[in-house]
């Protein structure tokens, strides 16, 4: 509210966990815990192979108690076909190629966005992991 007004310039809603039966489909569960969590980088479809091998390397001089995650986003006019095979060569290039392991660094089907993204996440294992935001409704999440 604003003081000098008494007006209400804005209402903040942000949902519990046992909202997520009122999210409409095609949209990943809400999870509040988590929706704090700012990403460290933000990747583009221009730098994605690059910044992958960066997180690789990062990720093998973290503690093993941090998870890395990479949320990938499909931009709004990729194919479904498309961007999954685009997420396969990721997974291809980070696990078999940089020889990554999982139970370091998880890469995450994100659905659709406006344009390609990936957000890079460092989080303590036994923390809650990040959850997607679409800015679409998506196949993924049905």
């Amino acid at each position: 509210m604003e003081e000098l007004t008494n007006r209400i310039k804005q209402i903040r809603f942000l949902p519990r966990n046992s909202d997520n039966n009122l999210r409409c489909k095609g949209f990943p569960p809400y999870n509040p815990a988590s929706a704090i969590y700012a990403p460290s980088n933000v990747v583009t479809i221009d730098n994605v192979l690059s910044s992958l091998d960066l997180l690789v390397a990062e990720s093998m001089i973290r503690p093993a108690e941090f998870m890395n995650y990479v949320i990938v986003y499909a931009g709004k006019t990729m194919s479904d076909r498309d961007y999954n095979r685009l997420f396969a060569r990721y997974e291809v290039h980070i696990y078999k190629k940089r020889q990554a392991s999982p139970r370091r660094i998880r890469l995450v089907k994100g659905g659709r966005r406006g344009s390609f993204l990936g957000e890079v996440f460092y989080l303590r294992k036994g923390d809650p992991p990040p959850v997607s935001a679409p800015d679409f409704a998506s196949p993924l999440f049905r």
